[in-house]
């Protein structure tokens, strides 16, 4: 008896790369959900405002200012305009960060949950922190019990927490010196994470530890750099030495291929993008017989979107589909 398969195709007006995920169900059908990226055109704005001004004008006549996930997006999909720089969605706001314990996602956070301080509480010294040199995003513990954040990369002892199952909470100073990520690996490994400290009487503790006395790693993280629209879109095109003064340049302009650091009040025209996330309609299905080599080519919007070439050729219906760019013309279908 042959199989007969139900495939789903998420198109994107874009052009790039496209997953398709298919699950099997009971009676052997299967059940297709598909990636859902917003599509998303930019427009420049040939006006000098502020970031702050910028980022409002966007979401006032737009959807935002430009998030970008590929370098295909900056290449193609730029307004034909001639610009010197023009501000984009990409900012490290230092109200959610400086000196405070803020639930931004550029914010701290802990190593053991991922997540923001539950207590706010905060334990910096003085000046601290202050992201120098665009490499400081790990936090330590320092002589007299304070907090400064300093590059992950840096070797130095470090401070693991064990949680019993009575939820007792015990430290345990490490004199090894470690990188941060490595002094996390170690207290997963040995111990439960990096410590966490939710109040004056954990910091206290934890610096209570630390025999003889020294500077170690306490589990305290941030991720520097979010878009204004909240994605969490990773891309990112730094021109070669940006960004170059972030402790105080905090909001990023490009010239349309490099991005720059800058300060926020500069004035740069924007660069705003409207948004479309993909509905129902936006699909397309076909019946196909795993058995099979299919190869299916679509016209969406005039453009030859991709090649689904020996579709299924596995005779399992629990398969990993990766639509290439336009570019190429192969489609793959293997086992997860």
């Amino acid at each position: 008896m042959r199989l007969s398969t139900r495939l789903a195709v998420c198109v994107r007006e874009s052009k790039a790369a496209t997953e398709v995920q298919m699950v099997p169900k009971p009676g052997r059908s299967v059940l297709v959900s598909c990636s859902r990226y917003p599509f998303r055109h930019y427009h420049f704005i040939d006006t000098e405002m502020t970031w702050p001004e910028a980022q409002q004008y966007c979401r006032q006549h737009y959807s935002d200012l430009a998030t970008f996930e590929s370098m295909e997006e900056v290449q193609q999909h730029l307004p034909d305009v001639t610009y010197s720089w023009a501000w984009i969605g990409l900012a490290d706001d230092t109200s959610s960060w400086k000196g405070v314990m803020g639930k931004e996602p550029n914010s701290w956070r802990w190593s053991a949950t991922g997540e923001h301080s539950q207590s706010g509480f905060q334990s910096w010294s003085s000046a601290e922190p202050d992201y120098y040199e665009r490499f400081e995003t790990c936090v330590l513990m320092d002589l007299n019990g304070g907090w400064q954040d300093k590059a992950c990369t840096l070797l130095y002892g470090f401070v693991c927490f064990t949680e019993s199952s009575q939820s007792q909470v015990t430290y345990t100073y490490i004199s090894t010196q470690k990188t941060w990520s490595d002094g996390q690996a170690y207290c997963r490994q040995h111990h439960t994470d990096l410590a966490v400290i939710e109040s004056s009487s954990q910091n206290t503790d934890v610096y209570n530890s630390i025999t003889p006395r020294a500077s170690a790693w306490i589990g305290l993280y941030r991720v520097p750099w979010t878009w204004s629209d909240q994605s969490l879109s990773t891309f990112r095109s730094w021109d070669t030495i940006s960004p170059n003064y972030p402790d105080v340049q905090h909001c990023v302009a490009t010239d349309g291929q490099v991005w720059d650091d800058d300060y926020c009040d500069t004035g740069f025209g924007p660069l705003c993008q409207t948004t479309k996330a993909f509905a129902e309609e936006d699909f397309v299905g076909m019946a196909l017989s795993p058995t099979e080599t299919t190869e299916v080519h679509l016209l969406l919007m005039d453009l030859t979107v991709m090649c689904l070439q020996n579709l299924l050729a596995s005779p399992a219906p629990d398969c990993h589909l990766s639509l290439t760019p336009v570019s190429t013309s192969n489609c793959t279908c293997s086992s997860s």
